[in-house]
């Protein structure tokens, strides 16, 4: 697999994957809860077209575009919702720093929701 949420994977190339995206997702991504549904979704967003292609080809998820009124550029977007969200944050979670703490909220409602609804 791309991008494999065992930690214990033997795959160098995931294990450098799953750091990369930890590291960017650190610094550019957000982590959401719907608060309809409690439905989970993980993005990131940035100016760079090219990164977020490749956070798209490791983790096929929503891919979108938007113009600011105030920058004169457009922002590239990621987003992963539900199930696909949880994966993408179980993969990334041993390498995150900054949103750690957040991450780990965000997995231990998803447990709590999968302990209620089985």
């Amino acid at each position: 697999p791309v991008l494999s949420p065992d930690p214990a994977s033997r795959c160098g190339q995931c294990l450098v994957n799953r750091a990369w995206l930890a590291g960017l997702f650190d610094g550019e991504g957000t982590i959401g809860i719907n608060s309809r549904n409690s439905g989970l979704r993980v993005e990131v967003e940035m100016g760079h077209q090219a990164t977020v292609e490749m956070i798209q080809a490791l983790v096929p998820a929503s891919l979108g575009k938007r113009t600011r009124r105030k920058y004169p550029m457009s922002y590239h977007r990621w987003q992963a919702y539900g199930d696909r969200a949880e994966h993408f944050l179980r993969a990334v979670f041993p390498f995150l720093v900054a949103k750690a703490a957040e991450a780990r909220l965000a997995l231990d409602l998803c447990a709590w929701r999968a302990a209620r609804t089985s």
